[in-house]
C-alpha cells in the first residue's frame, strides 16, 4: 500500500477523515505495517521511482 506522505503523517490523517473508506484504509494500512510491509519505506525513495517512472 503506497504511503506517499510517511506512515506517520497518514496514519494521523485518515482517522481525520471520518468516513467509511479512511476507516478501511487505516485498518488495511495497521495490517500492512504489522506484516512488516514498509520495513525500510522512505518517502523520498517512493517519489524518485514515481518521477524516474514518469520522467520524459
Amino acid at each position: 500500500m503506497p504511503c506517499g506522505g510517511g506512515l506517520p503523517r497518514t496514519k494521523a490523517y485518515l482517522p481525520e477523515q471520518r468516513s467509511p473508506e479512511a476507516d478501511a484504509a487505516l485498518r488495511r494500512l495497521n495490517l500492512c505495517e504489522a506484516a512488516g510491509d514498509f520495513e525500510g519505506f522512505s518517502v523520498e525513495a517512493h517519489a524518485a521511482r514515481h518521477a524516474a517512472y514518469y520522467a520524459p
